[in-house]
């Protein structure tokens, strides 16, 4: 019971780790793509990682690498790049704190999916905490639905309602999609996956996959007659433009989703995912912070009761688990002592 205790400690930890290299990342890649394709900078920050890695993965031989779990690795690369180019495109035209907020749809299908596909723990406080995410999510994105006039009508219905769609939003869903089926195969190979073998093949996978996309340029071609996407022809590094200052934010970026990943994977590995996805919503005060000081953006006041619901929700799930915890030691103890009372 003990050895669970300090799991789930662990697994929060690791799970807020993830959060705050995460806040880090897409702040420096929308700095970033100012200059340079967001695909581009994606295979670039995970070919830094892959060169950088090899030492430490081929340190003991070929045994870290040994899977029998290929399949899972070829479909969670091709999870994780099309969520990350789709994701960081949105960036580029969503605001930071908005992107982030729609992220959150991942973490309410998670928890869903932790309880129903692979029969974790359903609590109240569970179920609970993630709603109240959300909806501190959604009054960050819109603030408006706390904003009331003289009749008490929320501002945000005298104000043309919703700001109007923007399309690159889908982008932001698409990138949900993907990641969640991403965490469902990481659940699956965190029971057999070492760490370093699961981050070997993502980063090795996303390369080949990220490749066509940033040194490719695609277009419509009519080909025997009929009108196909394809390439039309190979970018040079020239062309690219590759500088130092530029090459300062892939190492950034790069360094960020290293520890993201082995944070992630960790997370999982240690605590269900029921348990550790609520404190993924910290992210969203990481990414708060960063955006005051690098864009220069505050946000409204009561943009903070939505800062408040995340982290207060954290907190309780923390008070919650432990008292579950603590009620279980106690039964267990008692089990204990009436099997002992029987043999007597």
């Amino acid at each position: 019971m003990q050895a669970n205790q300090h799991n789930n400690i662990y697994g929060i930890l690791f799970m807020v780790l993830n959060a705050a290299a995460l806040a880090i990342l897409y702040a420096v890649m929308k700095l970033a793509s100012k200059d340079i394709s967001t695909n581009q900078i994606i295979f670039f920050y995970k070919f830094l990682i892959l060169i950088s890695i090899l030492p430490w993965i081929f340190k003991n031989g070929f045994k870290s690498i040994a899977t029998d779990q290929i399949k899972l690795h070829l479909i969670r690369g091709f999870l994780s790049i099309c969520g990350s180019l789709s994701y960081m495109y949105a960036l580029k035209y969503v605001d930071l704190v908005d992107a982030t907020a729609l992220g959150y749809l991942e973490q309410v299908l998670l928890v869903a999916i932790g309880m129903l596909y692979f029969k974790e723990t359903t609590t109240k406080s569970k179920i609970f905490c993630v709603f109240a995410s959300f909806i501190g999510a959604s009054i960050i994105l819109y603030p408006d639905l706390l904003k009331f006039e003289d009749d008490f009508i929320p501002v945000i219905f005298k104000n043309g309602g919703f700001k109007e769609f923007n399309f690159f939003y889908l982008f932001t869903l698409l990138a949900v999609a993907c990641w969640t089926l991403n965490c469902i195969v990481v659940k699956v190979m965190g029971k057999t996956e070492k760490t370093k073998t699961q981050l070997f093949y993502v980063t090795l996978f996303s390369c080949i996959f990220a490749f066509p996309f940033a040194f490719i340029e695609w277009g419509i071609n009519n080909l025997a007659g009929l009108e196909i996407w394809s390439p039309n022809r190979l970018i040079t590094l020239e062309e690219i433009g590759l500088d130092f200052d530029l090459f300062k934010y892939i190492a950034v970026i790069a360094l960020c989703y290293f520890i993201h990943n082995i944070s992630f994977f960790k997370a999982f590995k240690y605590s269900e995912i029921s348990t550790v996805i609520p404190f993924e919503y910290s992210k969203i005060v990481f990414i708060g912070i960063l955006q005051f000081y690098i864009f220069d953006k505050t946000p409204e006041t009561v943009s903070y009761i939505g800062y408040l619901l995340i982290v207060g929700s954290g907190l309780i799930l923390i008070r919650s688990e432990a008292k579950r915890r603590k009620k279980k030691k106690i039964q267990h103890q008692i089990e204990q002592l009436n099997e002992e009372y029987e043999h007597a």
